[in-house]
């Protein structure tokens, strides 16, 4: 098997160049230069600020990011039929074990960018730079998530990458709140937390250590220990498991419903989503608002539907609707001109009618908490007007992306304005002229009257120019498959 991997490892990743895996891990130049902007902007606090983007990636994007890293390369070889290997005299283990390999090279340069270019740009600014820290973080945190990373590879090639990249954000959430406790080491979710927060010297809240805290001086040897065996133990089963795990998907031959042959482009799409997932994963992102609100204070809902709900959800419904009407989309266009009208209105009334039930949620929880003054209430009302305004931009934006470009691209994209946002509008970066360039968190960081005016314009600017383009690209996607 070793002679025929190095040949594997090359074909992989000649078959990986250009993709949307391959682009993914430059994302960390972006992220390298927020940390540096925070850097320049917090000159009282350089070194925190330093590792503050790296903190919040650990604890609360890490595994949707490696998830979506491993969908993307399992979704390219499905699509391509993983160019015919399976049928020739190929190794499939061998080829499993390669695609993993090339998998952990375009993660290591994810971290490399992530952790280590804020050295160089950190000097180049003068600021104190603990260089062996930086180092060493970037090494760990890659080690850290190998485990992550090949489970995450094992299941998006048998469930696909949506449902997956959904619990990814579950595993996230459970890693970060169980990391402090003391049995943390039975919860897989929490060894690449656990493992990170003594390196970069912050409790999984971001906040600072203590110098005489436990964890501060704590070894993340176990921690890295248990995830780098997770990744023996998943790819060893992987193996030698017989075949492949991935599901052929045929004919999709569910109903559409006794209404799909109206002459409404709008019911028809309504007909024809009505057996998807779109309409539970509202319902449910309604009723986890409600619990948030019975259980917390609003701060915590508002953030929640900012930095999670609203960003994330918009970007899922577009592409589950997309997946859902492009096998049939060069009849749907050909019958019906107005559908792709249908297709946005469809998304808007159901992104409108999360975005006004978490509003009146909130509002209620504002007064059933004592919080009735008009300040209060006034606050609330402006988040859920752009909340409103950014969940038709965001929808729309995502449906262009994944119409023009795929539903990875379109993830990624998702991901990226989540972390800009909770790095820009979650911090002391929310005070600076920083602020506009998170839009995610336009609807907390816009807390003056021009603040307010000014995301308002923008956001009503971009939800008018993708509904433009994204009209055209569902227009000229028959086009594009031909």
């Amino acid at each position: 098997m070793m002679g025929a991997l190095t040949p594997a490892i090359r074909a992989e990743a000649v078959r990986a160049r250009g993709s949307a895996a391959a682009a993914l891990p430059w994302v960390g130049i972006i992220l390298a230069g927020i940390s540096t902007a925070g850097i320049l902007i917090t000159p009282e606090n350089q070194e925190r600020a330093a590792l503050l983007w790296q903190t919040l990636y650990v604890t609360g994007m890490a595994a949707p990011l490696m998830t979506l890293l491993a969908g993307l390369t399992t979704a390219r070889e499905t699509t391509a039929r993983d160019g015919g290997t399976l049928w020739r005299a190929t190794n499939p283990r061998t080829i499993l074990v390669a695609r993993f390999i090339v998998l952990a090279g375009l993660s290591a340069l994810f971290h490399a960018l992530a952790f280590w270019l804020v050295i160089p740009l950190s000097l180049a600014a003068g600021a104190p730079t603990d260089i062996p820290r930086l180092l060493w973080a970037g090494l760990a945190c890659w080690v850290a998530t190998l485990g992550l990373l090949a489970l995450a590879f094992v299941l998006t090639e048998r469930w696909g990458t949506i449902p997956v990249f959904l619990a990814a954000w579950v595993w996230q959430v459970i890693g970060a709140l169980a990391a402090e406790t003391t049995a943390w080491f039975a919860i897989p979710p929490t060894w690449a937390v656990r493992a990170m927060l003594p390196i970069l010297g912050a409790h999984q809240n971001a906040e600072p250590l203590a110098a005489s805290d436990p964890l501060a001086t704590e070894s993340p040897a176990l921690a890295l220990t248990l995830s780098v065996l997770l990744t023996v133990l998943v790819l060893v089963l992987r193996v030698r498991l017989p075949g492949t795990l991935r599901v052929e998907r045929g004919t999709d031959s569910r109903p559409v419903g006794r209404r799909s042959t109206r002459e409404s482009a709008v019911g028809a799409i309504r007909a024809m989503m009505r057996s998807r997932a779109v309409m539970p994963l509202c319902a449910a992102a309604i009723l986890l608002a409600v619990a948030t609100a019975a259980i917390y204070p609003n701060s915590y809902l508002l953030g929640l539907h900012t930095y999670a709900m609203l960003p994330l959800g918009a970007c899922v419904i577009a592409v589950l609707t997309w997946q859902a009407v492009l096998p049939g989309w060069r009849v749907l266009i050909l019958r019906k001109a107005t559908v792709p009208t249908a297709v946005q209105a469809w998304l808007l009334l159901w992104v409108s009618f999360v975005s006004v039930a978490v509003t009146v949620t909130a509002l209620a929880n504002a007064l059933r908490r004592g919080h009735g003054d008009a300040a209060s209430l006034l606050a609330i009302t402006q988040s859920g007007a752009l909340w409103l305004i950014l969940g038709i931009a965001g929808t729309l934006g995502a449906l262009w992306i994944t119409v023009r470009f795929g539903a990875g691209w379109a993830l990624g994209a998702a991901v990226i304005l989540i972390i800009v946002g909770v790095t820009l509008g979650g911090d002391i970066l929310a005070d600076t002229w920083l602020w506009i360039l998170g839009p995610t968190a336009w609807p907390l960081s816009a807390d003056t009257p021009q603040r307010f005016l000014a995301a308002a314009l923008i956001a009503s600017a971009f939800a008018v120019l993708t509904w433009l383009l994204s009209t055209r690209a569902m227009r000229n996607a028959p086009a594009r498959a031909a």
